[in-house]
């Protein structure tokens, strides 16, 4: 269940698939460079994941992978996959995560995470040391974040999800301060609208890609 997928500088894939447990480096051509975790196991050490969320890499090199949906954190390895540390627990305070469900590094190493059950997006520095939280009603609840062109941050409000009845589906561009700049999108399935926005992809020359699961089923492009 491919769940999440970025390309770096390289020009790289990396994906996490959640059924699996593992997290993977492929080549533009579809060669395995690199696999994270045990097939089908699942866990919470050091050499395991428990559906892992996103993954992105820094400019260094470095590896960081959302642990999110069974394990509430961080982890962080070396450009060959070795470990180099993690971060993260349950809970509300910095540092812990409810469903840490989107990662992204800036080009100064700064490491934003969209820790979705919390509605707020945590920024750290790259080791991990907490900086901030943003956290807002203009925010939402963070599902994704992506860095874009110019150190702007996308991220996808995917809403509450209420049993009944629309709620937000909606995509954001902030500052690298956190001070929203614009938004995009409303719940619905007309063009343009989200049912359910679960990835985004930001291209250096400023094109969107939102991916709309469940329900959705679809992938649009939006241009600046």
């Amino acid at each position: 269940m491919p769940h999440s997928l970025s390309v770096d500088h390289q020009g790289n894939v990396w994906l996490t698939d959640v059924a699996l447990h593992q997290v993977f480096k492929l080549h533009p051509s579809g060669r395995t460079l690199l696999t994270l975790g045990k097939r089908g196991v699942p866990g919470s050490d050091l050499g395991h994941f428990n559906r892992p969320t996103d993954v992105t890499q820094a400019m260094n090199g470095s590896v960081y992978v959302s642990d999110g949906y069974r394990n509430s954190r961080v982890i962080q390895f070396d450009a060959s996959g070795r470990f180099v540390r993690e971060w993260g627990t349950p809970g509300r305070g910095p540092r812990q995560f409810n469903v840490p469900h989107g990662i992204a590094v800036d080009s100064a190493g700064r490491v934003y995470v969209a820790d979705r059950g919390n509605a707020r997006l945590q920024v750290f520095d790259s080791t991990g040391r907490f900086l901030e939280e943003w956290r807002s009603q203009s925010l939402g609840r963070p599902w994704v974040v992506r860095v874009g062109p110019g150190g702007f941050i996308y991220m996808v409000d995917g809403g509450d999800q209420p049993a009944h009845g629309a709620d937000r589906a909606r995509i954001l561009k902030l500052s690298p301060t956190g001070m929203v700049v614009e938004t995009f999108g409303t719940f619905g399935n007309y063009d343009g609208q989200f049912v359910w926005p679960h990835c985004l992809a930001v291209a250096s020359d400023g094109v969107i890609h939102v991916g709309d699961v469940g329900t959705g089923r679809r992938v649009q492009k939006f241009v600046p």
